[in-house]
């Protein structure tokens, strides 16, 4: 028997059909036994047709079974707004002494709107990241677009973005507020308290939310260009987690601390404190969020770390209704100066262990590898200077002398490149011992500096000599041969169609 059922959230739409609302008891009051007993609940308003809840062979007289009500709600869920009440049945056929009966009996509950649930589980906002929402989606590719020259050769393309939506955000000034009528501290971990958690299009066109409300932007926008995402619950808080899509030993590689890291599934997430958005630079606020997580070593227990992947196992994301909500994209340099800013902030960073080794080691191996990795930072400045100190340290050492070359390629100096190539290229004829890695490197630098400049023939030639040393390698490069032809399928070469393998790094 079930006189009244616990609330309905439109949320967990998708979640009712293998989760049940509540459970009802049945209990056969019949002299003999039951068969064939099918056990169903329905909805008029909300359901297309009865949901099949269970199926019993066989009840004996006077045997009780619970029997778990499930629920294949239909889109018209979505449409609700605050609490409705409802009744619905739950229906129970049968077969009685070979004649075919049924019963049904009444039950009411309240049908809750999309944006409603309760922090029974923090798994569960995992139905509010909507990565699929166009409006949504097409902001997140607006910022990857306008950002793609901002990028380096040597950050995890995880991170670059969640910094450049950082501060997408921050200019549409989107900013946090506390919701005043249930704040996330006071709910959280209530099974019975109803809180609301917005959709990442109503925060966008809205332009603040509660922690959670951002978390679920913030997560939606980098899902929905294949970033992964968590989701990190300390007391009273949620914030977000971003996958680099590292090995936990290659944590140097974003940041020379490790504790500025969290291993999970055997990669390295970075842990980012969105209400800071629009306050506080990104490095902050990963530096926050890694605090938060690490103010609670001592009691693990009072922390928590879930991948959106595995909320919305649980949870499926909520449906939705396409539709334009006019969110004006300003202009991208509001977010790409404060990017920058951090991006050099954060590179610096990465680079003062390499600077500091190179000095203390003072080979010239050592500063050309610190060169290769400023140079893949777009640390343009300090890379000149790392090579040129190789390169003075041993005139026989081709590699920094060809990487200067690389450097002038990089910043448009094709007339600079091609005499640093040409000069490698005449000690490789003077030297049998140079290996054939550096020499496929020269080669093709000077195919595609050539390319560059107009000279497709003998662009051509040095591609040619590229592929009796790597058939393979100079295969990638195929766009050479063709005159007048790149790699981007017909404009001149630039800068960003020369990938960091041309540089000649033999690590530190």
């Amino acid at each position: 028997a079930v006189e009244e059922m616990p609330p309905v959230f439109a949320a967990m739409q998708k979640v009712y059909i293998k989760k049940p609302i509540s459970y009802v008891r049945l209990t056969n009051k019949e002299r003999d036994s039951v068969t064939d007993l099918e056990v169903s609940f329905y909805q008029a308003s909300y359901m297309d047709s009865p949901t099949l809840c269970a199926e019993v062979d066989l009840l004996p007289a006077g045997e009780s079974i619970d029997v778990p009500l499930l629920a294949s709600f239909n889109e018209a869920v979505f449409n609700t707004i605050d609490a409705v009440p409802l009744q619905g049945e739950i229906i129970a056929a049968y077969s009685y002494r070979g004649r075919v009966s049924g019963q049904s009996r009444s039950v009411t509950f309240n049908l809750q709107d999309r944006n409603s649930l309760v922090w029974d589980d923090d798994r569960k906002v995992g139905a509010f990241i909507t990565p699929k929402d166009s409006a949504v989606r097409n902001y997140a590719s607006f910022v990857s677009e306008e950002a793609r020259e901002a990028t380096t050769d040597y950050l995890p393309r995880g991170l670059e973005f969640a910094m450049q939506v950082y501060h997408a955000l921050g200019a549409l000034e989107v900013g946090y507020q506390s919701d005043p009528s249930s704040p996330f501290a006071e709910v959280q971990g209530s099974p019975v308290f109803i809180d609301s958690v917005s959709l990442p299009r109503e925060t966008l066109r809205r332009g603040t939310g509660d922690c959670d409300d951002i978390t679920v932007l913030f997560n939606t926008m980098l899902e929905s260009v294949n970033v992964l995402t968590g989701i990190v619950t300390v007391p009273g808080h949620i914030y977000s987690a971003v996958d680099t899509g590292l090995a936990p030993r290659d944590f140097t590689r974003i940041h020379p601390d490790r504790d500025m890291t969290l291993v999970f599934d055997d990669s390295l997430w970075v842990l980012i404190e969105i209400t800071l958005i629009g306050q506080a630079s990104f490095m902050d606020a990963w530096q926050t969020g890694m605090g938060e997580w690490h103010a609670h070593d001592e009691n693990e227990k009072a922390r928590n770390f879930y991948s959106t992947a595995a909320c919305q196992a649980e949870y499926n994301p909520v449906g939705l209704q396409e539709a334009d909500i006019g969110l004006q994209y300003g202009n991208p340099e509001e977010f790409l100066s404060s990017y920058r800013e951090d991006l050099d902030r954060l590179s610096r960073i990465i680079l003062e262990p390499f600077l500091d080794q190179a000095k203390a080691r003072n080979r010239p191996r050592t500063w050309n590898h610190l060169g290769v990795v400023a140079a893949q930072l777009k640390q343009y400045p300090g890379a000149e200077a790392a090579f040129s100190q190789a390169a003075a340290m041993d005139a026989d050492y081709l590699s920094p002398r060809t990487n200067l070359g690389v450097l002038r390629f990089l910043l448009d100096d094709f007339e600079g490149a091609l005499s640093a190539f040409r000069s490698a290229e005449s000690a490789i004829a003077m030297d049998d011992s140079i290996s054939p890695d550096i020499a496929l490197a020269i080669n093709i630098n000077l195919a595609k500096t050539l390319h560059a400049l107009g000279q497709y023939d003998e662009a051509a030639h040095y591609l040619s000599v590229a592929e009796g040393i790597n058939p393979t390698e100079a295969a990638r490069h195929s766009y050479i041969a063709v005159a007048g032809i790149d790699s981007a399928g017909g404009r001149a070469a630039s800068a960003a169609d020369v990938a960091a393998l041309l540089f000649i790094d033999e690590g530190a």
